[in-house]
């Protein structure tokens, strides 16, 4: 007799300001080609994927949500029963990067602190295509302030942080955000 193999739903959110690229890192993990142009995703938008990991079957829900100030009453709908952050700003929209804090600030009145802190968080640089591109018309977030910004998290939030620097354009280090969430969840005995 065979045992069934274990199947485990993980909720991961995607979350920034609008036109950071929440939309595309979502299409480029799975695969779809990028798009120059885009709409802005209204509420929210989720996709699935499957991941078979050794003797659990994991069914990854990534839900795409709106970060324009107008959709927040509704954001606080998709924050229940979350299991990992991707947390997104531009690093050519230094705007994007200085509103981190209000993003952790808004999750964690709605989800709590002690939840927060206990859930792997990505914090994700997108649109390094740009800072490769060396335009001078575009404005990069000073590195050094990311890196402080990443330690000052990473003492709060200890291991279960990292920081991704990614193109959604190319797909560079997508992947990356995704098997760090997965690998702390299983070290934190999810599945």
């Amino acid at each position: 007799m065979f045992d069934e193999p274990l199947t485990v739903q993980l909720k991961v959110i995607l979350l920034g300001d609008a036109r950071v690229g929440k939309t595309s890192i979502r299409k480029s993990y799975f695969g779809d080609n990028f798009a120059q142009s885009y709409s802005l995703t209204v509420g929210a938008d989720f996709a699935v994927k499957r991941i078979n990991r050794g003797v659990s079957n994991i069914v990854l829900q990534i839900w795409d949500i709106a970060g324009q100030k107008d959709f927040q009453a509704v954001r606080r709908l998709y924050y229940d029963d979350l299991n990992a952050i991707v947390l997104i700003f531009s690093l050519v929209d230094p705007d994007s990067f200085d509103h981190l804090d209000n993003w952790i600030e808004e999750v964690t009145n709605e989800v709590g602190y002690e939840t927060v802190e206990s859930i792997p968080i990505v914090l994700v640089g997108n649109k390094l295509d740009l800072i490769k591109s060396n335009s001078d018309d575009i404005q990069i977030v000073n590195e050094k302030r990311v890196l402080k910004k990443f330690e000052e998290y990473k003492s709060k939030f200890d291991d279960r942080i990292t920081l991704v620097r990614t193109s959604a354009k190319s797909g560079e280090n997508v992947e990356d955000i995704f098997k760090f969430i997965i690998e702390k969840l299983e070290e934190n005995g999810l599945f």
